[in-house]
């Protein structure tokens, strides 16, 4: 556990009242009030609220603990806590302390919790006397309690009258801290004014600095306009000339790819003419070749003409003879004649000749 030294200071306060305060700021949520009851503890004589990360100080005017209610049960009484807990009254601990204000033990006897007023006038109501002395008779028990009834109701009426002359004070002090608030008030307008004025003369300054940065920023725009369209005409300029270049390039290439193509077809049709040249020259070989063939045909077939007429002739002259001579020869000459005609193998020959030939050779005959 920290001591009150390590931990950091707090300006957190529980009156005498049960009333918490926070730089003498009354607190009056609820809810925070509620939780820093709960919240509350002692440790070595110091009272803490439980934090998040650490333990909070704490400054306890009287008792960390106030009674709240009272409830009587079976003859004994249950008070309770500012804490929201319930206990039953020890009536062996209660006392009167200063203002004849009635304390009582609780948790456990560990820690005293201070009566509210509307509480302590609730158990006055249940007093008995007994040989001069007030107290409580619980189950035909006396238990006095440690102060006269008189003596206390004196020190209420004392305490009343105080309470009004503090009231006529706090009024009069309330007017004090009204007179001063409304200097202070008056203050506060004179500053405000003059923050108004500051504030103006600010922003007319801030007015005057963003016209001028905003005059140089247009000028710094422009200019980095005009060095964009410089960079971007240079850039276009040297995308034409490259683009001018690679079209020269291409237009080059093209021109050489013509030529190469031109060329090589020269070269084919030089080549297709020099075949066909070939070919015209083996068809006038072969034509000749023909003629020289239709032409010994023909010859071979005059001189056998010629000679086929040479015998016929030669025929005719024996045929004649033969009739000049008498019969019985007549059959020896025929046979001769069949002999000497022309053997019919030139003919099996003839079909190796082609149709043009043939034509000529037909031709030729007639």
């Amino acid at each position: 556990m920290q001591t009150n030294h390590d931990l950091k200071k707090s300006n957190i306060r529980l009156s005498a009242e049960a009333v918490w305060f926070d730089d003498d700021v009354e607190i009056t949520h609820q809810r925070t009030i509620a939780l820093f009851f709960k919240t509350i503890f002692e440790h070595n004589g110091a009272f803490f609220l439980k934090g998040e990360k650490e333990p909070v100080p704490v400054t306890v005017e009287d008792t960390a603990y106030f009674v709240t209610g009272l409830d009587r049960k079976k003859g004994a009484f249950v008070v309770q806590l500012s804490d929201g807990s319930q206990e039953p009254l020890d009536i062996t601990t209660l006392d009167v302390g200063q203002e004849n204000r009635l304390y009582c033990k609780v948790k456990k006897n560990t820690s005293r919790a201070k009566f509210e007023r509307k509480v302590y006038y609730e158990l006055m109501r249940n007093l008995d006397k007994q040989d001069g002395f007030y107290g409580l008779l619980i189950d035909g028990l006396f238990y006095p309690v440690q102060s006269d009834a008189r003596i206390i109701e004196e020190e209420e009426r004392k305490k009343q009258l105080e309470r009004q002359k503090k009231e006529a004070e706090a009024r009069a002090r309330a007017l004090e801290r009204q007179k001063k608030a409304d200097a202070a008030r008056a203050k506060i307008e004179e500053k405000q004014r003059q923050q108004l004025e500051a504030l103006a003369i600010a922003e007319e300054k801030k007015k005057r600095e963003l016209e001028v940065a905003k005059a140089k920023a247009a000028a710094d725009k422009q200019r980095a306009i005009e060095e964009a369209k410089a960079r971007a005409e240079a850039r276009k300029k040297e995308a034409i000339e490259r683009a001018k270049l690679k079209i020269e390039a291409k237009k080059k290439k093209a021109i050489e790819a013509i030529a190469r193509a031109k060329e090589k077809k020269q070269k084919q049709v030089a080549k297709a003419k020099e075949q066909a040249e070939k070919i015209r020259q083996r068809q006038r070989d072969l034509k000749a070749k023909i003629a020289a063939k239709i032409k010994k045909e023909r010859e071979a077939k005059i001189k056998a003409r010629q000679k086929k007429m040479a015998l016929q002739k030669k025929q005719t002259k024996g045929n004649k003879k033969i009739k000049n001579k008498p019969s019985k020869k007549k059959p020896i000459l025929k046979k001769a004649i069949k002999k000497k005609a022309p053997p019919k193998k030139q003919g099996a020959s003839r079909k190796t000749i082609t149709k043009k030939s043939k034509k000529k050779a037909g031709g030729n005959r007639r």
